[in-house]
């Protein structure tokens, strides 16, 4: 787990200038792009992001609660990066139980989906849709780490002409 934490963080660091601050805090807007930054704490909140047209889209949510459906779309010209990981606030229980997490990218550009909900405490019933396609040179990738029981996770990379890339580390528990 220690290992793939290196690899996530070294990824995030090479993809984007955001990234090399903690997702703690929130990072300063790069320029030129469509940026959102949302510290989301507490039950049964709907989270629907959209970001459209050119330049480079950034969304970058810190998850802390149970029952929350987050949804980004991000679409046009210019290269797309989802950021999810857990919330650091300790008002709300320890687990992320329940969520449901749409990301969809499309469009010319790279698009990048970074998904991080394993704790150190067991989560569960929680459900990823990852969508990525674009044109000629739309390279797509994703990272998902989930932990629990009752994981769902679907993943859509569709680009005729270009070769995609994948990390995905889901770790079941019984209890």
């Amino acid at each position: 787990a220690e290992q793939m934490m290196r690899i996530l963080v070294a990824y995030l660091l090479l993809i984007t200038p955001a990234a090399a601050q903690s997702l703690a805090t929130p990072p300063a807007p790069p320029s030129g792009t469509n940026y959102v930054y949302i510290d989301q704490i507490g039950d049964n909140n709907q989270i629907y992001i959209v970001q459209q047209d050119s330049d480079a889209k950034q969304a970058a949510v810190l998850m802390k609660g149970d029952g929350n459906d987050l949804t980004i779309v991000q679409g046009g010209s210019g290269n797309h990066t989802a950021m999810i990981a857990p919330g650091t606030s300790g008002a709300m229980g320890a687990t992320n139980d329940g969520n449901t997490i749409g990301i969809s990218q499309s469009g010319a550009g790279n698009h990048s989906a970074i998904v991080q909900l394993n704790d150190t405490s067991a989560n569960g019933y929680n459900t990823a849709t990852i969508t990525q396609d674009g044109g000629v040179g739309a390279d797509k990738s994703f990272t998902l780490q989930l932990s629990g029981s009752h994981i769902g996770v679907t993943v859509t990379q569709d680009n005729p002409t270009v070769a995609d890339s994948s990390s995905m580390s889901i770790s079941c528990y019984t209890g």
